[in-house]
């Protein structure tokens, strides 16, 4: 079997990114929202190409793997560029520098959050061409593959952004610099090294062979034991990321808070547990003291409960 973790990691990280999912899209924070949409689809695709294609290597869903060859090279820089949002607006949060922000601040602030968490991936994706060989490659037990050509422009248009982005991340959070960095940075060094000196050549040659689909099978991707690691690597990239975002951003009190009540409605629902029917409020009774305003000519009789005024009447008389 070549890889039996990343499917199983992947159904259990789309269902924990899933779980918190509303609570972020109610609070309005564009990086969450972004890293989750992004987890979500990256760890769904990976769970239909590894159940599809799990004995074969037959090209019936050329639809599909145009779509997932796309998102998977835009997976590798969507997830830092989200991570980019998140670290910017919890520095922003930290600092002092604007106290009030004003409607058209805030607005301009999710125009640039959208530009770097989703228009940098699709111009990624746009770019993709440039460096693709093949449309995409079909491995057994793994599904769809991009088939890219790696060299100079493959360093230039693939491999520095995503450094340029993951570097930009670190500035604004130190966790970046011992999670993310690494992860991503140690996936494509070997790659840079490798292609740095590597020629071009020319757009036709490069996409000579652009229409065939390339079949692997799983045995052959076995006899190459570096080759088999970083496939794995590639592919347990999303389910990873998946559980360190739900470990950072799952655990919060609204959050836990959200959790108890869709258990509970779960529970009413399935009738597991009995609603309890508050009794209708009665009606409010108050008790209010009357205060009632006599002249002057009526003020001249004494209370009979007025010790006070029973003494100073007796003092008058005396004197």
């Amino acid at each position: 079997m070549l890889d039996h973790v990343s499917p199983f990691l992947s159904l259990l990280a789309f269902l924990l990114v899933l779980m918190p999912l509303a609570w972020h899209v109610r609070s309005r924070n564009v990086g969450t929202i972004a890293l989750s949409v992004w987890l979500l689809l990256g760890n769904l695709d990976t769970i239909i190409n590894s159940f599809a294609w799990w004995s074969s290597t037959a090209d019936k869903a050329p639809g599909f793997c145009e779509i997932s060859v796309r998102l998977r090279h835009v997976m590798f820089i969507a997830i830092p560029a989200s991570n980019l949002v998140i670290a910017k607006k919890l520095e922003a949060i930290a600092s002092t520098r604007q106290i009030r922000v004003a409607a058209a601040d805030r607005r301009r602030a999710v125009v640039v959050d959208l530009m770097i968490c989703v228009g940098i991936p699709f111009v990624f994706g746009a770019l993709m061409v440039v460096n693709q060989a093949r449309s995409y490659s079909i491995i057994q037990e793994i599904g769809c593959w991009p088939v890219l050509t790696t060299s100079w422009v493959w360093v230039l248009l693939v491999a520095l952004p995503v450094i340029l982005v993951c570097l930009v991340s670190a500035i604004y959070s130190a966790v970046d610099m011992l999670i993310f960095f690494p992860v991503y940075i140690g996936s494509i060094a070997k790659q840079i090294k490798d292609a740095i000196t590597v020629g071009y050549g020319s757009w036709q040659f490069q996409h000579q062979n652009f229409g065939e689909v390339l079949q692997v099978p799983a045995d052959l991707v076995k006899l190459q034991s570096s080759g088999q690691r970083g496939l794995i690597l590639s592919r347990l990239v999303c389910p990873i990321s998946g559980l360190i975002f739900f470990a950072m951003f799952g655990f919060g009190q609204e959050v836990r808070q959200g959790y108890k009540q869709a258990f509970g409605r779960v529970l009413s629902f399935c009738k597991l547990r009995k609603v309890t029917n508050l009794p209708p409020p009665g009606p409010i009774v108050a008790d209010i003291e009357v205060v009632t305003f006599r002249s002057r000519e009526t003020c001249g009789a004494p209370s009979p409960h007025s010790e006070k005024f029973s003494f100073n009447k007796h003092a008058l008389e005396d004197a």
